[in-house]
């Protein structure tokens, strides 16, 4: 585990990604921070991305989606 590491998610290309701050858990599961973002009726492409100089490892347990109300 490391603190200070961050999850980039651009959707369908957007030119200004999201910045998900990921906990710093001493290596137990925790849940990030929910993000909005808007998907398009039928194929959407999320991507994920990390820049840093020094990256270390990171494991992502799942990915949860849920309608907004």
């Amino acid at each position: 585990p490391s603190w200070k590491q961050h999850l980039f998610l651009a959707v369908n290309g957007s030119a200004k990604p999201i910045d998900l701050v990921l906990p710093f858990t001493v290596g137990m599961w925790e849940t990030t921070e929910p993000v909005e973002v808007t998907l398009v009726k039928g194929r959407n492409v999320l991507r994920f991305s990390r820049e840093h100089e020094k990256l270390k490892g990171v494991t992502i347990k799942d990915f949860t989606r849920k309608p907004v109300k």
